[in-house]
């Protein structure tokens, strides 16, 4: 049975894929304070059921410290084409079927930490049959 787990872990995989030379990290398990170098954060959240599928929206966060306490714009650019292998998916896990979809794409920023990052916001659907 495919968990909240089993899709951090599924999207980690796919992350590990793209990102060869970039840390990433689950959401919890990710150093604490200001982040000095880039980083992927990928974060789950609860699976709700449905008739035909079960479906988590799921976010991975591709982020870029402030350079010389600005905004790092090329490197939010070339962040964002990054992201577009995962854009969609599927696959099986724990003998169930999955799939998965862009359902939104822009930049934001964390002011106290003095980074920017790509939001990505994945559905992440379980068949439910």
């Amino acid at each position: 049975m495919i968990t909240q787990e089993t899709i951090g872990e599924i999207l980690f995989d796919k992350c590990a894929e793209v990102f060869t030379d970039v840390p990433i990290y689950l959401k919890g398990n990710e150093p604490e304070g200001e982040i000095d170098t880039e980083r992927v954060v990928v974060i789950t959240r609860r699976i709700e059921s449905g008739k035909y599928w079960n479906r988590s929206m799921c976010e991975i966060n591709y982020c870029v410290p402030n350079r010389a306490d600005e905004k790092d714009g090329i490197r939010l650019k070339v962040a964002q084409t990054m992201l577009k292998p995962l854009y969609s998916g599927c696959g099986t896990a724990e003998g169930e079927r999955y799939r998965f979809k862009k359902m939104s794409v822009g930049e934001e920023e964390e002011r106290d930490l003095r980074y920017y990052f790509v939001n990505l916001k994945v559905l992440f659907e379980i068949l439910n049959v």
